[in-house]
């Protein structure tokens, strides 16, 4: 094995573990965040039907069944719309894009650009697409829904090996 391919098997090795690491992380964050990463980008699995199947699956998957998941607001696309100084990484966002017909689920990653409420997150467009869910930027300035996991219900706080 010459000295490039060592280097990257243990970039991909690294990237394993780094990945592992983020899955079994203490946080609800950390954990929707290292599934939406692994669905998205190394299994690069397509996740039929609305956008809002990507996030929900996600969640699902991370360990946040319905009952582990937290409605901080929910209000209309129309608006009004939420303070953007609420929202988290990891958190499952309903956003109106502007000029856009329809509304958007995504899961917000970071700020792109506070002044412009630009940020980065994990999208799918939706509408049947057989494609993969992709890290995207959107406008974030029309937020009307905001989700988050909880370890209250999750699958995670279940008690293991009990009989």
């Amino acid at each position: 094995m010459n000295h490039s391919s060592r280097m990257m098997a243990l970039t991909i090795s690294f990237l394993w573990m780094c990945m592992f690491s983020q899955l079994f992380a203490q946080t609800p964050a950390q954990r929707v965040m290292a599934t939406a990463r692994f669905i998205s980008e190394t299994s690069q699995e397509v996740i039929h039907g609305g956008c809002w199947d990507f996030p929900d699956a996600v969640f699902y998957r991370a360990g946040f069944p319905p009952a582990a998941r937290r409605t901080l607001c929910m209000t209309k696309a129309s608006g009004p719309y939420v303070d953007y100084r609420q929202v988290q990484p990891g958190d499952w966002l309903y956003i109106q894009q502007k000029g856009a017909i329809v509304d958007h689920s995504v899961i917000f990653i970071s700020w792109k650009d506070l002044e412009t409420k630009e940020a980065n997150v994990y999208d799918y467009g939706g509408t049947g697409r057989k494609s993969k869910a992709y890290f995207n930027t959107a406008d974030c300035s029309q937020i009307w829904g905001i989700i988050r996991a909880t370890e209250e219900n999750s699958w995670a706080a279940l008690p293991m090996g009990s009989d």
